[in-house]
């Protein structure tokens, strides 16, 4: 396994990151990656390979059930398509399409079957939010830091033939908005992870929609 925060970020073909330590406070292992196709792909272990989000190279965008997954998922939930929303990205040269965020109050202390190639990154301070912002440019341009944050660093990149996926990680005071959704959100979970017995540990994440193609995700802890 490897630490913290890298100044010059390895290409990958995959990159495997979790907030916290692997004997301590965490979150889930989040996974990026690209195929031979130009796609690029951001998963989440927490949902046990049910749900991705795809970002395709003709700009297409979709979150929902894998494949593997939607005979389950259409006799679980109903559905008709194993797409919850799709939307798409503009032509820019760089374009952030995906936001992961986990809040302080969100880490705990649980067992998971790590992968071994997952990156630890330092918690965010208590009170405050670890962002993973996550970038798409084209193969020889390099994103700007975001502004506001003097902890953002690139952490990592999954390159394609045509197109490079950048990982920036930094923290951010946790906002009044955004403490009172994690406390309504979390309140609910609990409920619902008291009624259906759900383990020590368990983790939810929702997917904001937009109208925009910037999507937010944030982690919670159902406990």
């Amino acid at each position: 396994m490897s630490t913290v925060l890298q100044r010059k970020p390895a290409s990958q073909s995959v990159l495997r990151w979790a907030v916290g330590w692997s004997d301590g406070p965490r979150s889930s292992v989040w996974r990026l990656w690209g195929n031979k196709k130009d796609d690029i792909y951001v998963a989440v272990r927490s949902l046990g390979g049910t749900t991705k989000a795809s970002f395709h190279r003709d700009g297409r965008c979709q979150v929902g059930f894998t494949d593997k997954y939607l005979v389950t998922a259409s006799r679980r939930f109903a559905v008709q398509s194993r797409h919850r929303e799709k939307w798409r990205l503009p032509s820019n040269q760089a374009v952030r399409i995906l936001q992961v965020l986990v809040p302080h109050s969100e880490l705990r202390s649980f067992i998971d079957r790590n992968p071994r190639d997952v990156t630890w990154w330092t918690p965010p301070p208590e009170g405050s939010v670890a962002v993973v912002s996550i970038f798409l440019t084209g193969q020889d341009v390099k994103p700007s830091l975001p502004s506001g944050s003097s902890t953002a660093i690139i952490v990592g990149k999954v390159r394609t033939s045509t197109r490079t996926a950048w990982a920036i990680y930094s923290h951010h005071p946790l906002d009044g908005a955004l403490a009172k959704l994690v406390d309504v959100e979390r309140t609910k979970l609990a409920r619902e992870a008291q009624a259906a017995s759900l383990p020590q540990g368990t983790r939810a994440v929702l997917w904001e929609s937009r109208e925009d193609h910037d999507r937010h995700v944030l982690e919670l802890a159902c406990q």
